[in-house]
């Protein structure tokens, strides 16, 4: 199964890869602990891994009290320029499908309430870079930010020469304090 085979809003191959991971640590633990502890604690992450990796419905996406929900719109230097033109704060993510990191950042951050609110609140565009199959635009664009790989996330402020570059691994909090000072400048 390859990353792009997967629904965009979905985690199914992440939660497959971990789950993987844990019956691989399974194996670790049965091999080096093989006396009965051993065996209880490579059941155990046996099972986790199954439960992990097995397939599930996917989740529907958070919605706000208001109704808001995401909508990623597609990354162009057009996009941004025109979304700065009009004065708006502009969220733009840099990601690609077969990246780990990418997903898991999604899965915690695009998934909080606090989130959702903050960008209702500012209307913020969000603008996605996808370097799936290595688009040239996009990996021009890493490359004037002296990046070579993905994830890699932007928070344009209104009237700001340069965007807020948030860390590689996200977190709930990390992206609404970014989105707070960029009300503060």
């Amino acid at each position: 199964m390859a990353a792009g085979q997967t629904k965009e809003t979905d985690y199914a191959l992440l939660f497959i890869v971990f789950g993987l991971v844990l019956v691989d640590m399974a194996a670790w633990v049965y091999g080096r602990f093989a006396k009965t502890p051993g065996r209880v604690v490579a059941a155990l992450l046996v099972a986790g891994g199954i439960w992990l990796g097995w397939p599930k419905d996917a989740a529907a996406a958070p919605v706000t009290a208001s109704g808001y929900s995401l909508k990623w719109e597609h990354w162009s230097p057009e996009a941004v320029t025109a979304a700065r033109a009009a004065g708006r704060t502009i969220y733009v993510d840099f990601t690609a499908r077969w990246c780990a990191t990418c997903q898991t950042n999604k899965a915690a951050v695009f998934t909080s309430n606090d989130v959702l609110a903050a960008l209702e609140k500012k209307n913020v565009p969000l603008l996605k870079a996808d370097w799936t199959s290595r688009d040239p635009a996009i990996t021009e664009e890493l490359a004037k930010w002296n990046r070579s790989a993905v994830p890699f996330n932007l928070i344009y402020a209104p009237g700001q020469a340069e965007p807020v570059v948030l860390p590689e691994l996200l977190t709930p909090g990390t992206v609404v304090e970014a989105l707070a000072k960029t009300a503060a400048k």
